[in-house]
């Protein structure tokens, strides 16, 4: 029995799931969290240094680096869900590794993962579809049979 898991992701949630079978449900086998990442700028920087002025009379200048603070934000929320995924594959057999996450996104979290898991990579999709149910992302992905479509 195959074990199937699709990584859902964007820069503030990552929802993991899981199937034993092209015919079989996808179920929410873990959700990752990262309220940084829905956080404003200006509220990531609120507690950075201030500005300073130049006594030689050449005006302010910044006391912090000139680095993105939410940039930083995206590329360690990648980073933990490379490293998270590291250990889902060390700890499970995992058959195949579906990406599927915000374009922004994925590209960043390409380059956080290791060999080890870019090896089971099955296939990527650069859609964010972190917002809809795991029987409506089923149907993004070529691997599983469509189903019955629910009426609700």
């Amino acid at each position: 029995m195959p074990e199937i898991y699709v990584i859902v992701v964007d820069s503030a949630r990552a929802h993991v799931l899981h199937s034993t079978g092209k015919t079989q449900p996808l179920i929410e086998y873990e959700m990752l969290d990262h309220p940084e990442g829905r956080m404003h700028t200006r509220d990531l920087t609120a507690d950075l240094p201030g500005r300073d002025s130049n006594r030689t009379g050449l005006g302010k200048h910044r006391l912090d680096s000139a680095s993105d603070p939410k940039h930083q934000e995206v590329i360690e929320f990648a980073k933990r869900v490379a490293a998270y995924l590291e250990q889902l594959i060390n700890r499970k057999q995992v058959d195949q590794l579906m990406l599927v996450a915000a374009p922004a996104f994925l590209g960043i979290l390409r380059g956080s993962l290791s060999a080890n898991v870019a090896s089971v990579v099955t296939f990527e999709l650069d859609k964010n579809l972190t917002h809809h149910k795991p029987d409506e992302i089923r149907y993004h992905l070529p691997y599983f049979k469509p189903q019955e479509r629910l009426v609700t």
